[in-house]
């Protein structure tokens, strides 16, 4: 997983706009404040309840007409059936 999280930081290292912060939803996002990010990637636990809270967080510190994309978030409908929680 690390050699996976280094190469995403290299893919990025020439993009000013691009800050990429590794650890969990709930350390990471508290430290911004609502409606900061103009783009999130979630890459996190799969289970529904968890799920759920990602997207909850970066819901409220995503900007309007922002986007939140997720590693693996239309596996099996699993996105569906989060969102329809």
């Amino acid at each position: 997983m690390d050699c996976i999280f280094q190469g995403v930081r290299e893919r990025f290292a020439g993009e000013p706009r691009v800050l990429i912060h590794k650890g969990t939803s709930a350390d990471i996002l508290p430290a911004f404040p609502n409606g900061y990010f103009d783009w999130v990637y979630i890459d996190g636990n799969h289970s529904c309840e968890f799920v759920l809270a990602d997207l909850r967080m970066c819901l409220a510190k995503t900007k309007p007409g922002g986007r939140i994309a997720g590693d693996d978030s239309a596996e099996a409908g699993k996105m569906i059936e989060v969102l329809n929680l």
